[in-house]
């Protein structure tokens, strides 16, 4: 072997996986590191009791023990709650560390938590920091790309989080009811490039039956597609707009996307078809309801669904990405579902380097432990039905896409409305009219824009 290949094969494991770049000899002599982390985590992230042959349990434990043993640092965790009925609480938590109370080396919060704490000035520029490889597969490029505001970087995500691929916005479908309705396979428009949003509301129509004979929209019927309200930004993202992006300074500003023509037509898109009968709101988990019992044709929801929630259906389940715009649209596109962990130092960390050498070398123990455990085993194999849904999986993880206007929904909201809360108030309440709802709602939330960067300048 020559000298050349020993060093290309020494930058990854045995596995193939990429490994890091931090040194052999980067030791912190034994550190406690204390970790804030948000306790009410849908799916556990942070820390496991023990080994307990579960595999995704198994390897959270191993990449812990791992990151010890290589940085000579302690983990001691420390929970609050801080999910979305609990954001004040852990933003609170936070501000008293800053003002004189515990100090905590890394913290780890609800996606929505860290726009806040960002907002309020209580952590710090990660991109100003050492040992951090932001070019390594386990950070998310683009929410790297789209959360970098004002040139500066103040929470990181990727394979670090395990939340971050369990809540990855999907298209569930029933492959029996498809086959018994005469439809072709939805994922051979996969494919081919012509899963759009078009395709999939010409496959819902006529999918509507009064199955027990009550003469309304129940629980009882079959449709094309329950909506859970909540899950309705998926179709946004997916047919490829974000609400907020970044100027050449780095300001946050309103998309054009968000501000035009494309914006009305999706709107309207989206209010016709789930003010159908095929396709109705859902305020509640009825949606879920009906699609595991086999009498919906699609479910939207996030991935976890199919671990968690869905995983003992009588029928086959195929998985399919949100569907595109049009055919045109390059890519398909996958919007997180909020609970899942942004990362982030606070501002009077005692040693900053100390804590993004933990992150770099705890999102890249995820990116090779973690990470396969959930997403090749548990997800791409044990908790789908093989064959297409390995592959649309993989559409899945490469499309991620964040949104600023997302991620500081609460802060807008404070302020105002957030443009996710415009919409979803337009879909839901309103009519397909955009163009005049976004005259008025542009000012409300660039007021609140303004408010935002100018807090993020200090």
């Amino acid at each position: 072997v020559s000298s050349a290949d020993e060093t290309t094969k020494s930058i990854y494991d045995k596995d193939g996986y990429l490994l890091d770049k931090l040194p052999d000899t980067l030791n912190f002599g034994g550190k406690k590191v204390t970790m804030l982390y948000w306790k009410d985590v849908e799916n556990p992230e942070f820390f496991v009791d023990d080994v307990n042959g579960s595999i995704v349990n198994d390897a959270i434990f191993d990449r812990n023990a791992t990151v010890e043993k290589r940085l000579g640092i302690s983990y001691d965790f420390v929970g609050t709650a801080g999910n979305w009925s609990n954001y004040e609480n852990f933003v609170t938590v936070v501000r008293n560390s800053i003002n004189g109370g515990d100090v905590y080396d890394v913290i780890g919060t609800y996606s929505l938590s860290g726009g806040a704490l960002a907002y309020n000035g209580l952590v710090s520029d990660i991109s100003a920091l050492d040992y951090i490889d932001f070019s390594a597969p386990w950070w998310s490029e683009k929410l790297l790309e789209t959360a970098k505001i004002k040139n500066k970087l103040f929470f990181v995500s990727g394979d670090i989080s395990t939340n971050l691929l369990y809540m990855m916005y999907t298209m569930f479908y029933n492959k029996d009811l498809c086959s018994d309705m005469g439809l072709e396979d939805p994922f051979s428009f996969v494919e081919s490039g012509e899963w759009t949003f078009d395709k999939m509301t010409s496959m819902s129509k006529g999918v509507y039956a009064d199955l027990d004979g009550d003469q309304k929209l129940s629980l009882g019927d079959r449709y094309a597609q329950p909506v859970y309200v909540l899950h309705m930004d998926s179709l946004l993202y997916g047919m490829g707009i974000v609400t907020v992006d970044t100027d050449a300074e780095g300001e946050m500003k309103l998309s054009d996307d968000f501000l035009g023509e494309k914006m009305g037509n999706v709107t309207e898109l989206v209010y016709k078809y789930i003010h159908s009968d095929d396709a109705p709101i859902y305020s509640d988990n009825g949606y879920q309801k009906i699609f595991k019992a086999g009498r919906a044709l699609f479910n939207t929801d996030r991935a976890d669904v199919a671990v968690f929630d869905i995983s003992d259906r009588e029928f086959t389940m195929g998985i399919l990405p949100i569907p595109k715009y049009d055919e045109n649209q390059e890519d398909y596109l996958t919007v997180i579902g909020n609970p899942f962990t942004l990362y982030l130092i606070p501002d009077n960390a005692p040693d900053k380097n100390m804590s993004a050498a933990i992150l770099e070398c705890q999102a890249s123990e995820s990116y090779r432990k973690v990470s396969p455990a959930i997403f090749e085993i548990s997800m791409k194999t044990r908790y789908s039905d093989g064959g297409n849904d390995v592959v649309s999986y993989d559409i899945l993880r490469a499309g991620i896409v964040y949104d600023p206007g997302r991620l500081f929904g609460r802060i807008f909201d404070s302020l105002g409305t957030s443009p996710g809360t415009s919409y979803q108030n337009q879909i839901k309440n309103g009519s397909p009219a955009w163009s005049t709802v976004i005259k008025t709602q542009s000012k409300i939330i660039g007021n609140a824009l303004k408010k935002i960067n100018d807090a993020l300048e200090d």
